[in-house]
């Protein structure tokens, strides 16, 4: 956990560049006409993180207290998983080699706990002692071996641990401290995956599969979160985009290429508490939702930085997520809020 006085002085500093670059970027187009979220259903219960297997449309959804539920597509509830020991308010899904059943991975952002995994039972595969506060998890197959491995990103000077489907460290980096994010994604030009982290310098770092620092990224902002937009031709066309510390009462999301050239930003109405929690892209479509504490949800044009629709009465947006389903049109944008997990449809 870092001090208060550094928390102090990562507010003030990330404000004054925030001002600096909402004074020297553009906004998003706006003109096109909104789209509706329409309520599909909803599933009451204290679910705070939020997951979805792309492959199979299945959707998971985990408590505080290391209960997780199996929801279909439909809403229906499947099955109860309990996860020993987990105590998690967030959750990622992994698969560990092909034709294997999703993993899963619960973590508490600033937990000084172990970091658990379970297999799709419930039945716990490995931990990893973290000995810090965990900021981020995500998993994804860095080395291509059809294999997902397990990123966590740290508050403090820990860094990040690229950890494999035994729970052994492949590789650790202190190029950057405390990591506020990870992700994968094809931004660079070698066909693989690198990992991209938002740090407390307020630059997009990004680390080649063994670990090597790759390129630091100045995304016009202070970085809090990014996502990857994966490329539909060339990979040095990845999009990032980047959610950014705010200032005052507006945050401002930026896109940029894997080579830094900047697409779009986009600065967001005003609200009570606008800093960015949680953010998820559409499996198969050019949309993005982002959502923060204060219960707002926007769904973003990756392309251009619209928004194309909003929420703004969910009380709280713990985790997002979008499920898809073959034969149906468009994927759910799945919100937990703590209460429930409610689940809308794009509509226009």
């Amino acid at each position: 956990m870092v001090s208060e006085e550094t928390s102090v002085l990562r507010f003030f500093v990330a404000g004054a560049i925030a001002l600096l670059s909402l004074s020297a970027t553009t906004p998003a187009d706006t003109g096109r006409p909104p789209k509706t979220l329409d309520l599909v259903w909803s599933s009451g219960g204290p679910w705070t993180g939020i997951a979805a297997d792309d492959a199979t449309g299945r959707i998971f959804a985990l408590d505080p207290h290391g209960s997780c539920v199996e929801i279909d597509f439909d809403g229906k509830t499947v099955r109860t998983i309990r996860l020993p020991g987990a105590g998690g308010t967030k959750l990622r899904l992994a698969k560990f080699g092909p034709g294997q059943d999703v993993a899963f991975v619960p973590f508490r952002v600033w937990g000084n706990r172990d970091l658990s995994v379970y297999d799709s039972a419930g039945k716990e595969l490995w931990t990893h002692p973290t000995g810090a506060g965990i900021d981020d998890v995500w998993a994804g197959d860095l080395d291509g071996n059809g294999e997902d491995e397990v990123i966590v990103g740290y508050n403090g000077k820990t860094g990040v641990h690229v950890v494999d489907k035994a729970g052994k460290i492949r590789w650790t980096s202190t190029a950057v401290g405390d990591v506020w994010s990870v992700c994968a994604g094809h931004v660079s030009d070698d066909g693989r995956l690198q990992l991209v982290t938002s740090a407390y310098d307020g630059k997009v770092h990004v680390f080649g599969r063994d670990g090597t620092p790759r390129e630091i990224l100045d995304p016009g902002c202070w970085s809090q979160m990014n996502r990857i937009v994966e490329p539909s031709a060339s990979p040095r066309q990845a999009t990032i985009v980047v959610a950014c510390h705010p200032s005052g009462r507006n945050a401002t999301i930026n896109a940029i290429t894997g080579d830094g050239a900047k697409r779009w930003s986009l600065t967001l109405p005003g609200d009570a508490e606008p800093e960015v929690e949680t953010a998820s892209l559409a499996p198969g479509r050019p949309w993005i939702a982002i959502g923060n504490g204060s219960g707002s949800t926007y769904v973003l044009d990756t392309g251009s930085g619209a928004i194309l629709a909003s929420l703004s009465d969910q009380e709280y947006v713990s985790e997002l997520a979008w499920a898809a389903k073959a034969g149906n049109p468009s994927p759910l944008l799945l919100v937990a809020t703590g209460r429930e997990v409610n689940a809308y449809r794009m509509n226009p």
